[in-house]
């Protein structure tokens, strides 16, 4: 009998410590499957980040591009209406009719040749 129950409380014995290990297994599986979800999450938000990064850069040089755009578009307009006021003022021969009107027709007249000349290379020596 004493054999017996000696049997018993071994086996109850390796049968907890099994349980044991088992709870300790399930707890680390479980750590490690936390583990790897947070790392997936924070590649997931490394990536988005990066995504954002991105589009706004893209978005910024696409505005830069716009503003850049609208800028030119009004200076075109100005040295349009620059030339149209130096046409109608020489074509009405109401270019000399006041000293202003003579010096603004020529600072015009000027600026306007000067536009002309943007493409071309200055004559600088080397």
């Amino acid at each position: 009998i004493e054999e017996a129950t000696k049997i018993r409380q071994e086996n109850r014995r390796l049968k907890s410590k099994q349980e044991e290990e088992d709870r300790e297994r399930s707890k680390r599986l479980e750590e490690e499957k936390k583990k790897r979800i947070q790392e997936a999450n924070k590649r997931e938000r490394l990536e988005n980040l990066e995504r954002i990064t991105e589009k706004e850069k893209i978005g910024n040089d696409n505005d830069e591009l716009r503003i850049r755009n609208d800028e030119d578009s009004e200076q075109d307009r100005a040295v349009k209406n620059a030339l149209e006021a130096v046409r109608k003022r020489t074509d009405a021969g109401s270019d000399k009719s006041s000293p202003s009107v003579w010096a603004a027709v020529k600072a015009l007249t000027a600026f306007i040749d000067s536009r002309k000349n943007i493409g071309e290379k200055p004559d600088v020596p080397q």
